[in-house]
C-alpha cells in the first residue's frame, strides 16, 4: 500500500474533523496518539487540502504546532444530547456550505450527525474504544447513504455487518499501526531504567490501571513463578499521571514476595514508555487488552504475555494465558523466563509482524476511503 494514491494527491479535499468522541480516558492514550500521528501526517502531506476542526483537548498538544488547521466554533461547545446535536448540525450545515467542505471525519462516536456530505466514522482499536452493541441510533446512522464506517480489522468489519445488516462497501478497513515514537531501546538505556526502578534487575511489567482483581491474578501468578524459579526477577506495576491506580497496595504489605514487586503509579508518560521498552516482557492480564499496545510492544522488541488472543494479530507472536487463570499465567511467566530461544523467537516474530503496519500505510487507507466517496472527481 502506497502512502496516498496518485490521483488523490491532485484532489483538493476540504475536510472537517470532529474528535469529541475521543475522551481523555486513560485507556485511550495510545489510541489518541495513533489518531494524531495519522491526521498530522495527512494534513502535512496534503498541502492542497484544507482541514477544519472543532477546538478540543485532542488538538491542544505540542505535536499539532504548525499543522495547518482552521477552527469551527459552536456556541456552548460540542453537543451530546439529541436536541443540541440537531441544533449543531444545522449550524454546521452553514459552515459546510460557506467553506465548501466536502468530507466529514468523526473519531469515535459522532457527536454531530452530518449527512449533507460524506461522513466517515473512524473506530480504531475497538477494545480501547468499546464498539457499541446494537442500538437504534447507531442503526439509523449507519444506514444513511452518506455515512461510512472505518474499522481496524476484517473481524470488526464482519461483526458490524452482521450486527447492523450493512452493505460490505459501507465499512472500510484502516489497519492499526504502532506509534512511530516506539522503537527498541539501547541496552545502556535499558540498564539505566533497571537501576532506577528495579534495583538493576530484569523485570516483568504490567499497567496499574488494570482492574484490581486482574492485578491480583498476576500477583498470584508471580508467586507461582517465584516459588518454582527462585530468581531475583522483579515485577513492576506502573501507570502514567492521571490514570487510575488499581494496585492493591494493602495486599502488597503482606505479600510474600513484596520486596520483588515495585509499584510506580503516576509517572510521566514518556518515562512509562521507557519502562515498557526496558521490560523483560509486557504482561496484559485482561481479556480486553488493546491491539495498539501489543503492536507498540512488538515494535519495541518487548515480548507480550496476554490474556487476550487478538483476532487480527498472529497467535504465535504473543504468549497466551487464560483470563483469570493464575496457573496459566504463572506457567507463561516460567516458560518465557526459562526458554531464551522462545523469548527471542517471540521478539523476532513480533518485530516482523509489527513491521507490516505503519502510520504511512494507515493514512494511505484513509486517503482511499475518502477517494471512494468522490467517484465524480476521479479524472
Amino acid at each position: 500500500m502506497t502512502f496516498c494514491p496518485p490521483k488523490f494527491a491532485h484532489l483538493t479535499m476540504r475536510i472537517v474533523i470532529n474528535a469529541a468522541g475521543i475522551s481523555d480516558n486513560f485507556r485511550q492514550r495510545e489510541l489518541r496518539q495513533y489518531y494524531s500521528e495519522c491526521l498530522i501526517r495527512l494534513a502535512r502531506a496534503e498541502s492542497d487540502s484544507a482541514f477544519w476542526v472543532f477546538p478540543s483537548q485532542f488538538f491542544a498538544g505540542p505535536e499539532w504546532n504548525g499543522v495547518p488547521l482552521k477552527a469551527i466554533s459552536l456556541k456552548g461547545g460540542l453537543p451530546f444530547n439529541a436536541l443540541n446535536r440537531l441544533w449543531a448540525a444545522k449550524r454546521l450545515g452553514s459552515e459546510i456550505l460557506s467553506n465548501k467542505i466536502n468530507v466529514a471525519l468523526s473519531l469515535g462516536l459522532p457527536t454531530i450527525d452530518i449527512f449533507s456530505i460524506p461522513h466517515f466514522i473512524w473506530i480504531a482499536d475497538s477494545e480501547s474504544f468499546r464498539v457499541p452493541g446494537k442500538n437504534l441510533r447507531w442503526k439509523k446512522l449507519l444506514l444513511k447513504e452518506n455515512v461510512w464506517l472505518l474499522v481496524d480489522s476484517a473481524t470488526d468489519k464482519n461483526s458490524m455487518i452482521e450486527t447492523y445488516s450493512l452493505k460490505e462497501e459501507k465499512i472500510l478497513v484502516v489497519p492499526l499501526a504502532p506509534s512511530e515514537t516506539r522503537q527498541p531501546m539501547a541496552w545502556t538505556d535499558k540498564e539505566q531504567i533497571r537501576v532506577k526502578y528495579s534495583g538493576g534487575r530484569e523485570y516483568f511489567m504490567a499497567r496499574s490501571y488494570w482492574p484490581a482483581e486482574n492485578i491480583m491474578v498476576l500477583l498470584k501468578a508471580f508467586s507461582i513463578f517465584k516459588k518454582r524459579q527462585q530468581t531475583n526477577m522483579k515485577l513492576l506495576i506502573a501507570g502514567a499521571a492521571g490514570e487510575p491506580d488499581h494496585t492493591p497496595h494493602e495486599k502488597l504489605e503482606s505479600y510474600k514476595y513484596r520486596d520483588d514487586v515495585h509499584a510506580y503509579p503516576g509517572i510521566a508518560e514518556k518515562e512509562l514508555f521507557k519502562l515498557e521498552g526496558s521490560a523483560y516482557a509486557l504482561i496484559q492480564p485482561v481479556s480486553e487488552s488493546s491491539g495498539l499496545s501489543i503492536l507498540n510492544a512488538m515494535q519495541s522488541e518487548v515480548p507480550v504475555i496476554s490474556a487476550r488472543k487478538p483476532d487480527d494479530i498472529s497467535g504465535d507472536t504473543i504468549l497466551y494465558a487464560e483470563p483469570f487463570g493464575q496457573e496459566s499465567m504463572g506457567e507463561a511467566l516460567i516458560k518465557l523466563f526459562t526458554n531464551e530461544d522462545m523469548k527471542n523467537e517471540l521478539i523476532r516474530k513480533g518485530r516482523v509482524w509489527a513491521a507490516q503496519y505503519s502510520i504511512q500505510q494507515s493514512v494511505g487507507f484513509l486517503c482511499e476511503a475518502f477517494l471512494s466517496s468522490r467517484t465524480d472527481d476521479r479524472h
